[in-house]
């Protein structure tokens, strides 16, 4: 075999074989059979030289050929990486209430802005901007503890329940809040408001414990004991009353005490997770088996207003984020309270005032009794 191809050439003999030389005689079939043997012989050599001779010419046309590949590239430029996967889609609106349609709509994968005296985009207002974030975020079954920090207003919902109330004017300020996840996909909503100067707005996420309510030993309940008792957002009368439970309520325990034990971290039936004082409880399981954590101090109140000053002259006074009832209420206020006026509307009918937690917020001007006429106040419109 040749792997350029040969072609070989056979002279055929034919083959002895007359049977009638037998009848002429022993001496002359000897004498024919000897010239034929000899004929055959000289007639495969000429075979052998014919083939031999072929053979020779075929390996000289037959020459040596190399057979080669190359492969060769050239960079024309670093690939940039992939984006990351979008885990939020957020949501921005020209006004500080989420009102009408989204000015932008994108996908963000944190939310860890500080825009300073920016804006998220350059169809969104420097001031007076809102936004929301909604997502499900892939946690394993666990305590977390969720953070916001914002300049201005912030608030956030865990599974649909909300654990962190901040919807008021303010400088850059942290708030925290814990719950109970089962696992799996869990959504979130984070809705946010800027009104003027600074903007800033991040969230996250830290898992406590885990599985939950293993904090401490439980779960346990707790069952109130007095007449009413506040839910706060700290262990201690400093931290702000967000909810209100009654005697004979059933809460459940998340596994957590303050360091001497007097107050005890619980579950409203809504989800949301604040700190009762242990005295009025009564609980399933010793409070001091619970694990004690500490948990930091709220900002002190401002110093005493000094300047526009107003009292509430009605049984309890909803603070609103905006001058008018169309916008939500985030706190009230209750009958003699006293709060520094910052501002009014237009009309005069509204008040924006500053609480003594530092929060910000806007009232009816009928229901303050004022130490100087609303007309001498700025006047601030949304």
């Amino acid at each position: 075999h040749h792997s350029t191809g040969l072609r070989v050439g056979v002279v055929a003999v034919r083959p002895f074989d007359d049977r009638n030389l037998w009848r002429r005689g022993r001496h002359s079939v000897a004498g024919r059979v000897s010239r034929a043997r000899r004929r055959a012989v000289r007639a495969r050599r000429r075979t052998d030289i014919a083939v031999l001779g072929r053979a020779n010419r075929a390996r000289r046309r037959v020459r040596p050929h190399l057979a080669r590949i190359q492969l060769t590239w050239v960079r024309l430029g670093a690939v940039p990486p992939p984006p990351p996967a979008a885990t939020y889609q957020a949501e921005y609106f020209n006004n500080q209430n989420l009102s009408g349609a989204p000015v932008l709509v994108r996908g963000e994968a944190t939310i860890n802005n500080n825009w300073g005296t920016g804006s998220p985009a350059a169809q969104v207002n420097a001031d007076h901007f809102s936004a929301r974030w909604t997502g499900n975020l892939s946690l394993s079954p666990g305590r977390y503890r969720f953070t916001i920090t914002s300049d201005d207003g912030a608030r956030l919902w865990v599974n649909n329940q909300l654990i962190i109330d901040a919807w008021f004017d303010r400088p850059a300020q942290t708030f925290t809040a814990e719950a109970d996840v089962s696992g799996s996909s869990v959504p979130v909503r984070i809705e946010y408001y800027e009104n003027t100067h600074l903007a800033e707005m991040r969230f996250s996420h830290t898992l406590v414990s885990s599985p939950p309510g293993t904090g401490g030993p439980g779960p346990g309940t707790a069952t109130v004991t007095a007449f009413k008792l506040n839910v706060r957002f700290g262990p201690g009368v400093q931290f702000g009353v967000f909810a209100k439970v009654e005697m004979g309520d059933v809460l459940t325990l998340t596994g957590f005490r303050n360091g001497d034990a007097s107050w005890i971290q619980v579950k409203l039936p809504n989800g949301t997770v604040g700190w009762v004082r242990s005295l009025y409880v009564t609980t399933s399981i010793p409070i001091v088996n619970l694990t004690p954590v500490s948990v930091p101090a709220p900002p002190p109140p401002p110093p005493p207003a000094t300047g526009p000053t107003g009292v509430v002259n009605t049984g309890a006074l909803n603070v609103r984020t905006g001058p008018g009832v169309e916008f939500p209420a985030f706190t009230a206020i209750t009958n003699g309270t006293s709060v520094s006026l910052l501002a009014r509307n237009s009309a005069g009918t509204w008040a924006k005032i500053i609480l003594q937690d530092g929060r910000q917020g806007w009232v009816n001007a009928t229901y303050l009794t004022m130490n100087v006429p609303i007309s001498s106040l700025p006047v601030v419109n949304l």
